[in-house]
């Protein structure tokens, strides 16, 4: 129904995807080399899994075999059951580097990607604030320059360092204080830093080719 009602320019078209049950309560996505689209669906949002009960966020893969437009196979990457640490409120995606990075506070993890399995979880960073669950980091996107990009809201703080286990000497370098923000991650050298600050909620982000520059959806009330 709402396909039916939306205009576009001349020479454009709107085709339905993906709809319930095929997915649901999707809160980022990203599409692959192969041109499948990879989406975490959020059930918990805006709250955390309550205590006692398993987390259920969980990142799917949508796949259009036949080449006409509409998704007709679905797979179950991972699950929140299967992560190595609490995880809800997810909230950036991005493939990359032979598998997923997945943004869900306070936590950047990376998962391999076997065969459409998850094979080795790792935490690359801590540190990411949830004080306001609608501004938490969203809107991850690889740089023309090889960096991960991603977003930030105002209204959550946020010290970030990379993860350390706890048997684990901990690290040295001072932790990156951040709210409003554009931010960015090396995936070799695993260097995280503030690209530009500003913005009030930042949720959605796109690069113009010709110059390099940011396009950026930043959600604010009057």
């Amino acid at each position: 129904e709402t396909v039916a009602k939306m205009k576009v320019a001349d020479g454009f078209e709107v085709k339905l995807f993906a709809g319930e049950p095929q997915v649901v309560n999707p809160i980022a996505m990203t599409v692959d080399e192969k041109g499948r689209v990879w989406v975490i669906e959020c059930f918990e949002y805006p709250k955390r899994t309550a205590k006692g009960r398993m987390p259920r966020d969980r990142i799917v893969i949508l796949e259009d075999t036949t080449g006409d437009g509409v998704c007709d196979k679905r797979t179950v990457f991972a699950e929140g059951k299967d992560f190595p640490v609490p995880f809800d409120l997810a909230s950036g995606i991005e493939v990359g580097s032979g598998g997923v990075y997945v943004g869900a506070p306070p936590y950047l993890f990376f998962i391999e990607n076997k065969n459409d399995k998850p094979g080795k979880f790792e935490i690359l960073l801590k540190g990411f604030g949830s004080q306001d669950t609608h501004e938490t980091l969203n809107t991850f996107q690889w740089g023309p320059d090889g960096w991960l990009y991603g977003l930030h809201g105002v209204f959550t703080h946020s010290e970030v360092s990379p993860y350390v286990a706890p048997n684990e000497p901990k690290a040295s370098a001072p932790a990156v204080k951040m709210n409003a923000a554009v931010w960015r991650f090396h995936p070799k050298t695993k260097k995280f830093e503030v690209f530009s600050e500003g913005t009030s909620n930042p949720w959605g982000m796109d690069w113009r080719n010709t110059d390099g520059q940011f396009i950026l959806c930043c959600c604010v009330i009057p």
